[in-house]
């Protein structure tokens, strides 16, 4: 849960000098802000531990793993999944803060410049390896052929252009590599329900940017769109509908149905480091008033963004989020 040595050091060819000096090791990478708090060793453990099994335990169909369908001529930025706009995004903050636009691993036109992105980038890759593996009678390949088929041009070591399908990267070992078996210990960290307490919610942590959030009324209670620079709470109607099975494949089709919160329109400037947090059920405060955090049940997840300039265009970003429940 710490960078590894080997990338610190003007003297290793991994060294690269625009990274935050507060990410450096022994300190531990946080899941779910990225940046310094004020968590022990041993509950940070246990956070990035819950984040994990939320990450890759509890989201199981590929959409909201990955990310939604992106076929050609449909909207922009349908909807990252949980592993893109969860670990993906936190593990690029180990960028210099006080560079101008977090150069080099903060910035979508920087980071390449950074060693360790090839290495985290390789282990996202496998993340996806172990999300198809761990819970394999529950999990299937991407069957979409428009997808499956989907075609790359490289040139090879020897200069000569090759043709690689989607279809030909799905497994590690027709590329000529496997992963290492390790026990993953985030397998078991299942959250569990927080304390009730009388304890009033404090602000948001220092460093949220605020997004615009875009819907509808929803009970007549808040008016959208709103800026997100504070809590805010509101009541989801929650559908009620038969889940009777009968028989096998039925078994297999409801597999496939899985609740879901959708969150929908999402406006940021892509230029902008913005999170937020998203929890259900969440009426009061722990006991010791500090905000639900990933080693709680009601915590579902939360939505980030890697910023995509250094300033020279401004766009704008609309999404969605949609988070397993």
């Amino acid at each position: 849960m710490s960078m590894p040595e080997i990338y610190v050091g003007s003297n290793s060819p991994l060294y690269d000098s625009k990274r935050d000096l507060s990410h450096l090791p022994p300190s531990l990478v946080n899941l779910n802000d990225g940046k310094d708090n004020d968590l022990s060793r041993e509950r940070q453990i246990k956070c990035n531990l819950n984040f994990m099994y939320k990450e890759m335990v509890r989201t199981k169909t590929h959409s909201l793993f990955f990310r939604k369908a992106y076929p050609a001529g449909s909207t922009p930025d349908p909807g990252a999944g949980s592993t893109w706009n969860g670990s993906h995004i936190v593990i690029h903050r180990v960028g210099d803060k006080e560079e101008p636009y977090h150069e080099d691993m903060g910035n979508f036109y920087s980071a390449g410049k950074d060693p360790i992105f090839y290495a985290h980038h390789a282990n996202v890759d496998r993340m996806w390896n172990i999300w198809n593996t761990i819970l394999e009678k529950k999990r299937r390949d991407i069957d979409d052929t428009d997808w499956l088929n989907f075609t790359f041009l490289f040139y090879d070591e020897n200069k000569n252009l090759v043709c690689v399908k989607v279809r030909d990267c799905l497994d590690s070992r027709h590329l000529g590599y496997n992963y290492q078996s390790v026990d993953f210990s985030w397998l078991g960290s299942k959250a569990t329900p927080r304390r009730r307490g009388q304890a009033s919610r404090p602000p948001l942590p220092s460093g949220h940017a605020p997004s615009r959030a875009m819907a509808a009324k929803i009970n007549n209670t808040i008016a959208f769109p709103i800026v997100l620079d504070k809590i805010v709470r509101f009541k989801v109607p929650r559908p009620k509908k038969s889940r009777t099975k009968i028989g096998k494949k039925d078994e297999d089709e409801e597999e496939e149905k899985k609740e879901v919160l959708v969150i929908e329109t999402n406006q940021l400037d892509k230029d902008d480091p913005v999170k937020f947090d998203v929890c259900i059920n969440d009426d009061d405060d722990k006991d010791d008033g500090k905000p639900v955090g990933p080693e709680d049940l009601e915590f579902v997840g939360s939505f980030t963004n890697l910023p995509h300039g250094h300033g020279q265009l401004a766009a704008n970003l609309t999404t969605t989020l949609t988070f397993s429940i």
